[in-house]
């Protein structure tokens, strides 16, 4: 296991796939640099997720960067290594089919239904993402990501999500500061499969 301190890149876009990488802790951001050089942010994940099984499994280059968001502690599995491991035991490839299907569902959480069931949704992520109790009320953390961010994740614009959070907060929902959000009682926001 290796430390990766914030802001630290895994991989770059467009680099060949030679290791898959198993965030143990931390959070990492998954964004795209366009031609001119503009970052859109296409996902965020914390510890116990892998990256590059896709580019891996197909032998292309990441299509995708990911950088750290916080310290994080990452296992590096070789691509020829992790390639054996899914063809001879059954038991990890399931785990990685489970990932990758975690992740697909989360993703339609952010991407389909009302802008404002998109917010409470990423917002409930960025709790479980972030190790805390959804349970708990008056829950106080840092948001690790920007507004712009938050506005690119869940397809809307920086203006819009500043709308709803404002609104949220009219509501009693949340108090925002800064980058610092209380959400008084996390289980009120939305789940995608019941929203």
């Amino acid at each position: 296991m290796r430390h990766y301190p914030a802001h630290t890149f895994l991989f770059h876009q467009g680099w060949q796939a030679k290791s898959v990488y198993f965030v143990e802790s931390g959070i990492v951001k998954v964004f795209h640099t366009n031609e001119d050089g503009k970052e859109s942010i296409i996902d965020l994940r914390g510890g116990g997720n892998a990256y590059g099984v896709a580019a891996t499994l197909l032998a292309k280059p990441f299509q995708l960067s990911g950088m750290t968001l916080t310290d994080c502690q990452v296992w590096s599995v070789d691509s020829e290594t992790f390639l054996s491991l899914l063809q001879t035991d059954a038991k990890f490839s399931l785990y990685i089919h489970q990932l990758q299907s975690q992740n697909y569902y989360k993703q339609m959480g952010i991407r389909f239904g009302s802008v404002r069931q998109r917010l409470e949704n990423l917002l409930r992520q960025l709790i479980l993402i972030l190790g805390l109790d959804e349970t708990e009320k008056n829950l106080r953390f840092r948001n690790p990501i920007s507004q712009y961010d938050m506005a690119a994740l869940i397809d809307t614009t920086y203006t819009y999500v500043s709308k709803i959070l404002k609104q949220m907060e009219r509501e009693g929902l949340l108090h925002k500061k800064n980058r610092w959000l209380t959400i008084f009682d996390p289980q009120t926001l939305c789940r995608m499969e019941v929203c």
